[in-house]
């Protein structure tokens, strides 16, 4: 008996969800949409059934629902159900999308109306689909292109959603201090398209436009406006990214052209040379600028001052596109003993570039040493004395610049073989003022007769230090200095008590000097005569030389072979005197420091701490020659003890010995210096640790030179010495984290009573962190973290006899003490 019309019933959308809806995304805190769909069963409700549905569109929904199909039941004798679909939020721009769900099947004896089982709705478009609009300047820049044409490249960038095309509108400006530098300010227009995220638009800047090196162009953004497509809302401007600056690159930037620094000093003062370099800020298109020694026209020379000689007199420099700086190499040829200024000005600049060139405001003047170099005069540099010779004079000159109202050369007496106080008076700290426009000062110093028999002595005069005083200020690059090689006089006195026993007097005699040596003979009246021996005395500079000259019986005082310094001219014939005595270094003399190096052990960065020293070559530079610099800390102590002058010298200062291999990386390096060459930079590598350590020390000493140098005896004009000390300092917490003990920190009232008045607060440190004093600083207060004395009217300075002070943690002590007390009656 087949089935008669429909007991199980026909399926079919309820009224209600016939009706087309539009849904919103939810907001992604909110969670899911939940969509009820109602389905009714007409006609017959006999047995159970399932229907299947489906969801589809157009558009790509796999993550706009939790699921695009699925099913429910209806049980029998039911008519009426319903099913959910969830919209799920999401941050993807999309427009409105129309989607299609349907009752796709049933089981269970049922049918679907074929009209009725199919039913729509949309999701309204979301997350901004037409875009949101923005400018970043690091997207934005100023280009020179071909034939130095200068142009402005813009890009807009559009974020969020990408339908339709968007015209963006945008206005770009100038500073207000430079020019108008496009086409007009007006409001410019470009269009995104659909898809498009961004949109890059190039605009030219005018020809004859100086644009300076700091400026800048404002990109702002004014409208958006959808042109294309479908409207789904309205495209934005991202209002803190609505504008961007574009800077004006070194290379797109007009020139200002000037010194690089209004002061320069001699690269090489024997030879009075100077490097003179002119730059310029910006670097566009090629010029030509053009210098001149002296001062500008109209710009006044200074009082008592006169320009001194350089050369060349004048001349030019051309850069081309992109280049910054050039030099000028300038001789100089001073005059002593008249205040001079060597003085270059920049006279014009010339470019043929768009916007052309400008010399650069405060820049176009530049002096060669302003402030001076002070050095001894000729004849002051080496000097010969009997020893009843009671005060010598020496001068100081002062060359080049003359600014400042006055200047101060300290300077010191260094012991040679001359003893002080036994040969002569020492001066420690000796100060010679230099007065504006002064060019020379003297001073004495006295030699003392001791009425014995000695052989020759020596001692030295250093000028150590130069500075300015008063209260006229000056750029950091205006600061006075010495010439190196000329900053120590050296005294030989010649001993007038009878060594041998005997007087001899011979004719009184004069000492000639070759032509060009520009200084007065020293005479020589009677001196001791010793056997088979030849005095002779050198001065390491041709243009002075003072020699004295003892005559041996049977010794001639010319040698057979002279020794010629470098740069003096040879002569055809003997002079009267050796040019150089046997022990005279012309090779050099090696010295290094500075005397004490103090560097940190923790490593920055993952780079090891190192020590600096500087390796010196003096008293000559001629020829290739090597010296040995070697590390010394308490292993090469221990094996060699007093081997070397300083193998006590941590003890003797109270430091640790710091240990090779474990504290400082142990090294032995041969250095070689090149003919000419005058320094070289040793780094001693510093070791870490994590064990708290206080203050340890270890040498670095100059040995074995080679080639002819040799290595100073005692501290040259600088202070530098055969070897320096290095001091790790304390490291690793050495000195303690400081706090109070636990009996301190609790259980404490102060009160009336002997015992109850007084508290002694106890303030520790960890053992092994314990290497130095340490003034721990207290304070009473009713607050933690700020000072307050005064609260619900009780006042800590009437109840206590101090409210703050401090308690020293001695050297090796864990513990210190804090006294806080009751004044009496409180």
């Amino acid at each position: 008996i087949q089935k008669f019309g429909d007991p199980s019933g026909v399926i079919q959308f309820a009224p209600e969800s016939l009706s087309e809806q539009t849904y919103s995304e939810p907001p992604a805190l909110e969670g899911p949409l939940i969509i009820p769909f109602f389905v009714q069963r007409v006609k017959g409700i006999f047995g159970e059934i399932v229907v299947y549905w489906e969801i589809s569109s157009e558009f790509d929904i796999t993550r706009d629902f939790l699921s695009t199909k699925g099913f429910f039941t209806i049980a029998d004798g039911e008519s009426e159900v319903s099913f959910d679909v969830h919209l799920l939020p999401d941050d993807i721009p999309e427009i409105e999308e129309d989607c299609v769900i349907q009752l796709v099947s049933v089981e269970g004896g049922a049918e679907l109306d074929p009209e009725k089982c199919i039913t729509r709705f949309s999701v309204s478009a979301n997350d901004d689909p037409h875009g949101v609009f923005a400018v970043y300047s690091d997207h934005q820049s100023v280009f020179v292109g071909q034939n130095l044409s200068r142009f402005i490249q813009i890009n807009v960038t559009r974020l969020a959603g990408t339908f339709g095309d968007v015209a963006v509108g945008f206005r770009l400006s100038s500073d207000p201090r430079e020019q108008l530098t496009v086409t007009d300010n007006a409001e410019r227009q470009l269009v995104v398209r659909d898809g498009a995220r961004y949109k890059a638009d190039v605009m030219p800047v005018k020809n004859q436009v100086f644009l300076s090196l700091g400026s800048n162009f404002t990109l702002q953004l004014v409208t958006v406006k959808l042109v294309g497509g479908r409207v789904y809302g309205m495209p934005k401007i991202l209002q803190e990214a609505k504008s961007a600056r574009l800077p004006v690159p070194e290379k797109a930037a007009n020139s200002q052209v000037g010194f690089e620094s209004p002061a320069f000093p001699l690269t090489d003062i024997a030879a009075g040379t100077s490097h003179v370099v002119i730059s310029r800020k910006g670097t566009y298109g090629s010029l030509l600028v053009a210098w001149v020694a002296g001062y500008a026209p109209g710009s006044g020379i200074p009082e008592f001052s006169v320009v001194g000689n350089l050369t060349p007199e004048l001349g030019s420099l051309s850069f081309s596109h992109g280049e910054q700086s050039k030099g000028v190499l300038l001789r100089t040829s001073p005059s002593p003993g008249r205040p001079e200024a060597f003085v270059i000005h920049l006279s014009g600049v010339q470019s043929s570039a768009p916007g052309g060139a400008q010399l650069r405001p405060g820049f176009t003047i530049a002096e060669i040493e302003p402030m001076g170099v002070f050095q001894f005069s000729p004849g002051s540099r080496t000097i010969i004395v009997s020893e009843d010779t009671r005060v010598i004079r020496l001068h100081v000159q002062r060359l080049f610049g003359f600014h400042g109202d006055l200047a101060a050369v300290s300077y010191q007496t260094t012991t040679g073989s001359a003893q002080p106080l036994q040969d002569f008076e020492p001066v420690q700290n000796g100060e010679l003022l230099f007065q504006k426009f002064q060019a020379e000062v003297d001073f004495e110093i006295i030699i003392i007769n001791d009425k014995l028999p000695e052989t020759e002595e020596m001692f030295y005069i250093n000028l150590t230090s130069v500075e300015m005083k008063g209260l006229q200020k000056f750029d950091a690059d205006w600061r006075p200095r010495l010439n190196l090689d000329f900053s120590v006089a050296v005294i030989r006195i010649l001993d007038d008590d009878n060594l041998a026993g005997t007087v001899v007097s011979f004719p009184h005699t004069t000492v000639a000097l070759p032509a060009d040596t520009a200084v007065m003979p020293v005479e020589t009246d009677s001196f001791p005569t010793y056997p088979d021996r030849t005095e002779v005395t050198a001065v390491p500079q041709p243009t002075e030389m003072i020699v004295s000259v003892a005559e041996g019986a049977g010794v001639s005082v010319v040698p057979e072979k002279l020794v010629t310094l470098p740069g003096t001219p040879a002569t055809s014939e003997k002079p009267d005197v050796a040019t150089v005595p046997a022990n005279v270094p012309i090779h050099g003399t090696f010295s290094l420091g500075p005397p004490i190096v103090y560097v940190d052990e923790e490593m920055r960065n993952g780079t090891f701490s190192t020590a600096e020293v500087l390796i010196r070559r003096t008293d000559g530079t001629a020829g290739n020659v090597s010296v040995t610099v070697k590390t010394f800390g308490e292993r090469s102590a221990q094996k060699e003890p007093g081997a070397l002058p300083f193998h006590d010298i941590c003890e003797i200062s109270n430091l640790t010995w710091a240990i090779e291999e474990d504290d400082f990386k142990e090294q032995t390096l041969i250095l070689m210096f090149l003919d000419g060459e005058r320094e070289r930079k040793v780094l001693i590598q510093i070791l870490d640790d994590d064990e708290p350590e206080g203050q340890e020390c270890f040498c670095v000493f100059l040995t074995e030179p080679q080639g002819g140098a040799q290595i100073v005896k005692g501290k040259d004009d600088t202070g530098f010495a055969a070897f320096a000390v290095i001091i790790i300092t304390g490291s690793d917490l050495h000195n303690g984290i400081i706090g109070f003990s636990e009996e301190s920190q609790r259980g404490l009232e102060l009160g009336e009573g002997a015992d109850m008045s007084r508290w002694h607060l106890t303030v520790t440190r960890q053992p092994d962190r314990a290497f130095e004093d340490v003034k721990v600083f207290w304070r009473v207060t009713f607050n933690k973290t700020a000072t307050e004395l005064q609260k619900n009217g009780v006042s800590l300075m009437d109840q206590l006899l101090s409210v703050s002070g401090s308690t020293i943690c001695a050297v090796g002590q864990t513990e210190c003490f804090i006294t806080i007390e009751l004044k009496p009656g409180k």
